[in-house]
């Protein structure tokens, strides 16, 4: 059976992929599969266009109910900083507050909370989302 997705780097028990014909250009977006596998368990991207970081770039993850439990987050975090590494210098991850599974993958990956702050009303899409509009800012050094 023929793979319908390229993998772009591969882990140990996850890969960062792309559907087949995805251009591969600036746009780090990806699906995370087990490893060797077109079972897509989440999705991860890498946003340098978003808001106020430009620079440097926002990370945004989920991971499917059914797997969530086992640090799929974390370990594509670290696969995403292998695919940054030379091209950007940190890692900017927001975590809406009381989204206490994604404010954990933070921590455990090595990020550092540097701040709170509150998302201006004109971006919040979901106002039912249960999410209030406080945020905190992660920061991670790509060279470490």
């Amino acid at each position: 059976m023929e793979k319908k997705y390229k993998v772009v780097i591969s882990g140990e028990e996850i890969d960062l992929v792309r559907p087949d014909g995805f251009e591969d250009d600036e746009d780090f977006w990806f699906y995370i599969t087990l490893h060797d596998t077109d079972i897509v368990v989440g999705e991860i991207i890498y946003d340098d266009k978003y808001r106020d970081a430009e620079k440097y770039g926002n990370i945004g993850y989920s991971i499917n109910d059914k797997y969530q439990g086992n640090a799929y987050a974390k370990k594509a975090l670290k696969l995403l900083k292998q695919v940054l590494a030379g091209k950007k210098e940190k890692m900017i991850i927001n975590v809406f507050e009381g989204n206490i599974a994604s404010y954990k993958t933070a921590i455990n990956f090595g990020a550092k909370l540097v701040r709170k702050k509150t998302l201006p009303e004109k971006y919040v899409l979901d106002k039912n989302s249960g999410y209030s509009n406080s945020y905190f800012v992660f920061e991670y050094e790509i060279h470490k």
